[in-house]
């Protein structure tokens, strides 16, 4: 997906988008943790789970149901989760002159938060899985 630059060759390493994610508050006590699979796309997914949480404060399990969206140098072009996104938004982002194209899925994202009491874990409702905690 990354042609030359991600290239087989010796003694190089090949690209990675890993982004496992520790939120800290303030205080700097752990209060989220995420991270995701799915090649460029995990920056994209992880951190509109997180913004979705910190950000909007929705709770963790309507962040991850979230529809999510993901663009990336080439191809030019919005990636869209299918059926996440109203008509009217996709025809304003054509509009703009976005080429726009629909996934199934954009990335396969695992999350844990800090709750009262303990943690509360939640995978990736697109796929199968589980996120625990205690």
């Amino acid at each position: 997906m990354q042609g030359e630059a991600n290239a087989i060759q010796p003694g190089k390493r090949m690209l990675s988008a890993m982004s496992p994610t520790v939120v800290l508050d303030a205080d700097g006590r752990v209060q989220m943790v995420a991270g995701a699979a799915g090649g460029p796309r995990i920056i994209s997914a992880t951190s509109q789970v997180i913004l979705n949480v910190i950000e909007f404060g929705m709770p963790l399990a309507d962040a991850m149901r979230a529809p999510r969206l993901h663009n990336q140098a080439l191809p030019d072009e919005l990636r869209l989760e299918t059926n996440g996104f109203p008509t009217a938004t996709v025809d304003s982002l054509r509009a703009m002159g976005h080429t726009v194209a629909f996934l199934g899925g954009i990335a396969n994202v695992n999350a844990i938060r800090r709750v009262p009491g303990g943690w509360h874990g939640v995978s990736e409702p697109r796929a199968f899985g589980a996120a625990v905690g205690y």
